[in-house]
C-alpha cells in the first residue's frame, strides 16, 4: 500500500522483484490517491514488468483501513504477502523460506520474522527485541498481548482471513487494523515466528501509528480491540482483550485528568461503564464506576 511515498517507494518494489522463488507472484500495489509522484514512479517500474505489477488507484483518498481492504481484495493467491510502500524485504529468498514452511505445515496460518531499521537519513538502526520469539510457535492470544507480527515480515494462508474479506466492502466493514487481521487469521491454527531478520523497516516522521501520541495510539487500540470482539467469541480471548480494555480506557481517563479534561474524563469513565461487553467485564465496570465517584474527591491516579 502507498500514499505520498515518491522518494522510497523504489526501494521496496525493487526489493519485492528481487525475491527468487519457485512459484510465480505479483506485487498488488495500493496507491491511496498520492498527491506527489509516487504513482509516476511505480508505473514506471510496471512498464518494465507488467506481468508481475498490478496497481490499484483511486481517485479519492480512501484511508489505511478501506485502502488495505481493497488491496487484500485484488489479491488471488494461495498465501499474501504483507509489506508498506516505504519499508523494504532484505532477503530475495523471504517468501520462498516462508511459504516452504506453511507449505510443510499445513495448520500455520500466519508467518512472521525479525526485522532491522533505517533511519529517515538512512542510518542503519539494529534491533534485538524479537529475538525471543526465534523459531517459536504462537497463538491469537499471545499476538495479542506481546505484537509478534508485524506488517513488514507477514504472510498470512489467504483462506483463513477469506471468510471476513467475503463478508465486508470498503464502504461497509469494522474497523480495520494490522492487529485485528491477524487476530482474526489466528482464530484456528497457529503462527510461527521464522528465525530470521528478512526486512528493514524505515522510521517515517509521518508514519500512522508510530508517531502518535499516547492518546491517539489508545483510540486505534481500543477501536481494534472491540473490532476483534464483534468477530471473536472464544472466551479466552474476549478475557484477554477485555483486561487490555480496561487498561487501555483506565489511562485515557487518567491523561485526561491530567491535561486538565475532567469532565472528558468522566465522560469517558461513564461510557465505558454503560457498554456491555460481556458478563467478563462486569468487574471492569463496576471499576469504572469507582474510578467515575473517586474523580470528584481525589485526583484520579
Amino acid at each position: 500500500m502507498t500514499k505520498d511515498l515518491e522518494g522510497i517507494i523504489a526501494d521496496g518494489i525493487k526489493s519485492w522483484l528481487d525475491q527468487q522463488t519457485r512459484f510465480p507472484y505479483e506485487i498488488v500495489l495500493s496507491d491511496d490517491h498520492s498527491t506527489d509522484n509516487t504513482l509516476a514512479v511505480v508505473k514506471k517500474f510496471q512498464q518494465e514488468h507488467p506481468d508481475k505489477i498490478r496497481i490499484l488507484t483511486s481517485d479519492k483518498r480512501l484511508g489505511l483501513a478501506k485502502n488495505w481492504i481493497k488491496c487484500m481484495q485484488a489479491c488471488s493467491g494461495k498465501y499474501i504477502a504483507f509489506c508498506d510502500g516505504d519499508d523494504l524485504w532484505t532477503d530475495p529468498l523471504k517468501l520462498q523460506k516462508q511459504v516452504d514452511y506453511m507449505e510443510a505445515n499445513p495448520d500455520c496460518n500466519l508467518i512472521c520474522a525479525d526485522y532491522d531499521y533505517v533511519s529517515e537519513k538512512g542510518e542503519f538502526i539494529e534491533s534485538e527485541w524479537k529475538k525471543d520469539w526465534y523459531g517459536k510457535k504462537f497463538d491469537i492470544v499471545d499476538n495479542l498481548s506481546e505484537s509478534i507480527a508485524t506488517t513488514l515480515t507477514t504472510v498470512i494462508r489467504t483462506s483463513a482471513l477469506a471468510p471476513l474479506l467475503n463478508s465486508i466492502t470498503i464502504d461497509k466493514h469494522p474497523f480495520i487494523w494490522d492487529t485485528v487481521l491477524w487476530a482474526y487469521t489466528l482464530k484456528e491454527g497457529y503462527g510461527y515466528f521464522y528465525p530470521e531478520k528478512l526486512a528493514l523497516r524505515r522510521v517515517q516522521a509521518n508514519g500512522e501509528y508510530t508517531t502518535k501520541g499516547p492518546m491517539e495510539r489508545a483510540v486505534y487500540d481500543i477501536s481494534s480491540i472491540h473490532s476483534i470482539k464483534s468477530l471473536i467469541k472464544e472466551k479466552r480471548v474476549v478475557a484477554h482483550l477485555d483486561e487490555s480494555l480496561y487498561a487501555l480506557n483506565i489511562m485515557v481517563a487518567k491523561e485526561n485528568f491530567k491535561l486538565g479534561n475532567r469532565g472528558k474524563s468522566r465522560t469517558h469513565l461513564l461510557q465505558s461503564a454503560f457498554q456491555w461487553n460481556g458478563l467478563f467485564s462486569i468487574k471492569n465496570n463496576l471499576k469504572y464506576i469507582y474510578y467515575y465517584f473517586k474523580s470528584f474527591a481525589l485526583k484520579l491516579a
